[in-house]
């Protein structure tokens, strides 16, 4: 048409090519020279094959990116978990150990990382390494706190079984010389009433101290039908 052939005369003539739009044909890739004649030859080609295909190889590029993207992330998160994985037992190891009962009573501390997992050539190897360590010193201690209140509690019941040897032997004594009190003045009466009062109160004490070191050495409680009318009475 007219206006085509005025798109393209209007082209300058140059050593370059150029890219001009024509009309609904779309771009033209045009190139114009000079013959000897001083005629001007426009000569182009169109871009429509060439921009299919741009974009052709845009959506192929964009697609493979896209896959190759998931599939990189879907590998790394692979690789993530299985280099991870040494540390989730760590973790593991600790919750165990958390879940113990370590504030009382004999405590044995029976779980430990994996040798497989306390290389301390890796990083999480170093890690699980410091942890076993850190479990055989606390295992260490809680032995040596619960020797200690071993030894406490055996103190304890030792000393209140023999204190009740030498209780008896005044209790008695003082209860046979006060059978004879019409024999002794009344101030050696009234001092042996206290001795044999302070006596009393202190076998109730040494009872208490071996009550307290059975109940303290956790023995399990005996459970039995007891008949509350002596109880009462007694009280």
């Amino acid at each position: 048409s007219d206006d085509e052939v005025a798109q393209l005369a209007a082209v300058i003539p140059s050593p370059a090519p150029t890219t001009v739009p024509i009309g609904d044909r779309g771009q033209y890739r045009v190139i114009a020279t000079t013959t000897p004649k001083d005629d001007v030859v426009v000569t182009g080609l169109p871009l429509a094959d060439i921009n299919n295909t741009m974009w052709t190889a845009l959506l192929i590029m964009t697609v493979v990116a896209l896959g190759a993207l998931l599939a990189a992330a879907t590998l790394g998160a692979a690789i993530t978990r299985r280099a991870l994985a040494p540390l989730h037992r760590v973790a593991a190891t600790a919750r165990e150990v958390v879940e113990l009962p370590l504030d009382r009573g004999e405590v044995i501390l029976p779980v430990r990382v994996p040798e497989a997992n306390a290389d301390p050539n890796t990083e999480i190897g170093q890690m699980g390494s410091a942890l076993n360590r850190m479990l055989d010193h606390i295992g260490t201690a809680l032995a040596t706190r619960q020797a200690s209140e071993s030894r406490a509690r055996q103190f304890v019941a030792d000393a209140s079984h023999e204190l009740r040897t030498p209780l008896a032997a005044i209790r008695g004594y003082t209860e046979l010389s006060r059978r004879r009190r019409a024999d002794v003045p009344d101030e050696v009466a009234h001092a042996m009433g206290r001795v044999q009062s302070e006596s009393d109160r202190m076998t109730h004490l040494v009872e208490d101290l071996l009550l307290l070191a059975r109940l303290d050495s956790g023995r399990p409680l005996e459970r039995e039908k007891v008949d509350l009318s002596n109880l009462a009475v007694d009280a």
